[in-house]
Order: structure tokens, then sequence, then C-alpha cells
């Protein structure tokens, strides 16, 4: 291995050589910061500290990886193709590399390159090859000694996944899961039957969404009303991804119908919804702007009062 200055383009300038003992042939190398992780034939993976371009070292090694031909490195995972084997390997720390996942596959690969955690491989014998690459799963929850629950990623593409559970002596047993294609569906909400509320009086319901599929989706709720002077706030509350409340407060002293369009989106689809709100009217009885009560003393006889500042309520149907 050779690493050359190039801050002069024109003029290269080779800065250190490292030679591994034995026989060998490199195939592949690939850099994140100061590690440099090399894909041999012969002897598997080798990680080399080059903080110091003139003097790299190996500072940590794999070499039950037999016949390595390239690397990539996502994080802190180094993805290793050998001839029939895609391997990942924990570096996080660089001196104790360990494997945490393999896949098998036909033919003799030589190069990759992962898009969305599928790897497409160029192979001598098969062509293009694609398949997931493997991936520990973190969330897992021992029950018992013959029980467990864990909560799998979901697959970015459709096909036959193989899962595989490892004792400590990393003896494994396996299933095989058969990803179909998805079937887009679109949100949609609920009917709402028609409501009626009192004059001054607030109202609640409850409405419900579907095909909501994750929590993280980006679901956003709108309600607007066709005759917004008859509504003075509505407000809306998220109990879950399907389930919401909505609380409609009528305008001060307003009745009459208004339409109530609910709208829901998300980065896929939208859909939208309506129903007829009635605000009911209701008599308010008149009212004193004064609570003074006039004084009337006995056998004075009949005596004229003037009210001021009586209120009546306006006139309903």
């Amino acid at each position: 291995m050779k690493i050359i200055d190039i801050s002069l383009p024109y003029k290269p300038e080779i800065i250190s050589t490292f030679d591994f003992e034995g026989y060998q042939r490199i195939e592949g190398i690939a850099i994140r910061n100061n590690i440099a992780i090399l894909s041999d034939q012969y002897i598997g993976l080798q990680i080399l500290d080059i903080t110091d371009p003139s003097r790299p070292h190996v500072i940590g090694s794999l070499e039950s990886i037999s016949w390595a031909y390239d690397t990539i490195i996502r994080n802190n995972i180094a993805y290793i193709l050998t001839g029939q084997y895609l391997y990942s390997v924990d570096i996080t720390n660089p001196s104790s590399p360990i494997i945490i996942g393999s896949v098998g596959k036909p033919g003799d690969g030589r190069n990759f390159t992962i898009v969305n955690d599928i790897a497409y491989i160029a192979d001598y014998n098969s062509g293009l090859v694609s398949l997931p690459v493997p991936t520990e799963i973190q969330s897992l929850n021992v029950h018992n000694e013959t029980t467990l629950s864990i909560d799998l990623p979901t697959p970015k593409a459709d096909g036959t996944y193989i899962l595989r559970v490892f004792d400590d002596n990393d003896n494994y047993d396996e299933v095989f899961i058969q990803v179909h294609p998805g079937i887009q569906q679109n949100l949609s909400i609920e009917p709402v039957e028609n409501q009626t509320t009192n004059e001054d009086t607030p109202i609640s319901l409850t409405f419900y969404t579907q095909n909501v599929e994750t929590e993280s989706d980006n679901l956003s709720i709108t309600i607007t009303a066709s005759c917004q002077e008859l509504i003075q706030t509505v407000s809306i509350n998220s109990i879950s991804r399907y389930t919401h409340t909505m609380t409609i407060t009528p305008a001060e002293n307003a009745f009459g119908s208004t339409e109530i369009l609910i709208t829901i989106s998300d980065d896929v689809s939208k859909d939208s919804l309506s129903f007829t709100l009635e605000v009911l009217p209701v008599n308010d009885p008149p009212m004193f702007s004064s609570t003074t009560v006039p004084d009337i003393y006995e056998d004075y006889g009949e005596k004229i009062y003037h009210l001021g500042g009586l209120y009546l309520s306006r006139a309903r149907q």
C-alpha cells in the first residue's frame, strides 16, 4: 500500500509504503477519518491507522474474512464483499472489529455500491446481483430461555429476507421472511354525522383517520368553516394516529348553520370530508344594567319609576 501526497496534482509524491507480511493481494480500500480499511483475498480485513501518513500501522484485523474484494464504510459499519458473501462489520472500536451480520450470494462478487440499504453487486459470473445489506437489530426483549420479541426494521425492497438469532458462541438459528409488494393505501377520514349545538355552547366530537401507517408520518389536519362569522375557535387534539377530537366554540350570540371541512394530508396523499353544524338560537331573558332595587314605603300609594338600561334579546323565530 502506498500513500501519495497530491497537494500538487501535477507533481504527486509518495509519502510512505506499507507492506504486509506474507503473500497478499489487496483488492479494495475504504477510508473514514484517519482509518483505512483494506480488503485482501488472502489476509482478509486489515484496519490501518493513517493519522500520520508517513507511518501507517495496523490496529485491527479480521482474517476470518477471506477472498475480500471491496469495502464500503457507512457510519460505524464496514460492509465487506467477498466472492460469495456480504459481511457487515462493526468498527466502532477499530482495534476490535466485530462481524454483526452476513448474507450469502450466488456467483463471484467483485465490486458493489449501496443505495437505500440495498447492495448492488457487480458479479463475475452472475452480472448484477442485488440484495439487502445485513443489519443488526437493536430492539430486543428476551422474555425467557425460549422466547424473545424484536422490532424488525421496515424492508425497503420486496423479496425474501433471512432473520438469524445468534448465541454467545456465534451459533444461530434462522427463519425466512417473505416481503410482498406493498399496496399504497391513501389516507381517509371516516364519515362524521351532522352536528347540532345551542348558541354560545361549545361542542366536542371525535373523528377517525385510516391508513396512517406509522407514528412518524407527517400527518397534517386542518379544519375550516364555510361561515367563519359563526365560529369563534376550533381546537384539535390527536389522541393517536387514528383517533382525533375537535372542539368547536360558536361566536358569541351567533346562530345559524355552517359546513365544517376536515382536511388531512401527509407526504403521499390527501383526503377531506365535510359535515353540517347547526347552531340553534336561544332566547336570552331581559337584563338590567344595574341591580339597584328602588325603595318603596308602606302607604305611599302609587309611585312611578322610569327604568333605564333595560336590554332585550333579539327577536327569535
